[in-house]
């Protein structure tokens, strides 16, 4: 049976527990079924309004989104970079669930969108996260940076830079080469996409220090795309150990068997 849920700045969780959703939000869903899904929103609260993250500690994150933010040279045709994916939330409460994934690392988040899993991860104490994205995306970065730097642990965590997967000149670039953790969610929807991404997350794995701290990769992506995600699986495979989450690794009200979380290992 569906039925039509309108979810307050409050709504509930399967937990007991609060979630902070945008005012208005419309979601047709299965009862009780997965209620927190972004792609069961209304246009308005799907791309327009903003997002509020409420971490289990009572703290909330907000994120503005931007419908068309790529502007008049629309690089990003179909807005990708500019709202909440549903794998960046299971992600983020990953991280949440388990802090110490991140905590007092260096962490790098590709293909940062609107930031939801970088600026939670500044919120559960990493050290450094840099967030990226192409050049049009990151003013909303820089944006969601600036409206939750006071819930970081260490003030000035989070930083921004625009990296084009697989353009070694950007890599390069980069503020810091060296990394403890890479952060994917929901990256995989293009076929064109899938090499440049796995040659980046070479690259950049390659140039830390087993002797230190191996860098590892926490990759959560659904189903948009199956021969593209196959494609990536069967790729990144070369250089990296794939090892599923088991869901009670997972916050247990923000699953879904649509969305694989996995950590990847270099070989």
């Amino acid at each position: 049976e569906k039925v039509e849920l309108r979810l307050f700045r409050t709504g509930f969780a399967r937990g007991g527990g609060a979630v902070r959703w945008c005012s208005g939000c419309v979601c047709i869903c299965a009862c009780g079924m997965e209620w927190w899904r972004r792609s069961l929103c209304d246009w308005n609260a799907r791309f327009s309004r903003d997002f509020e993250l409420e971490l289990d500690d009572g703290r909330t994150l907000l994120f503005q989104q931007k419908p068309s933010c790529t502007g008049a040279k629309r690089v990003d045709c179909s807005d990708t970079g500019c709202t909440v994916w549903d794998a960046s939330i299971v992600l983020a409460h990953l991280l949440q669930k388990n802090p110490e994934l991140v905590r007092d690392r260096h962490v790098l988040e590709l293909g940062s969108g609107v930031g939801v899993c970088g600026v939670v991860s500044a919120a559960c104490g990493a050290q450094s996260v840099l967030l990226t994205d192409i050049p049009p995306v990151v003013p909303l970065l820089n944006t969601n940076i600036t409206r939750n730097t006071a819930s970081f642990t260490y003030k000035d965590a989070a930083s921004v830079c625009q990296l084009e997967w697989g353009d070694e000149t950007h890599l390069n670039a980069l503020p810091r080469l060296v990394f403890d953790v890479i952060l994917c969610a929901d990256l995989v929807y293009l076929d064109s996409g899938v090499e440049p991404l796995v040659r980046t997350l070479e690259w950049i794995s390659a140039r830390s220090d087993p002797a230190e701290r191996q860098c590892s990769v926490l990759f959560a992506q659904d189903f948009h795309r199956p021969e593209a995600l196959d494609a990536f699986y069967n790729s990144v495979s070369r250089s990296f150990t794939i090892a599923d989450f088991h869901p009670t690794a997972l916050h247990e009200d923000f699953q879904s068997d649509q969305i694989r979380v996995a950590h990847l290992f270099p070989k």
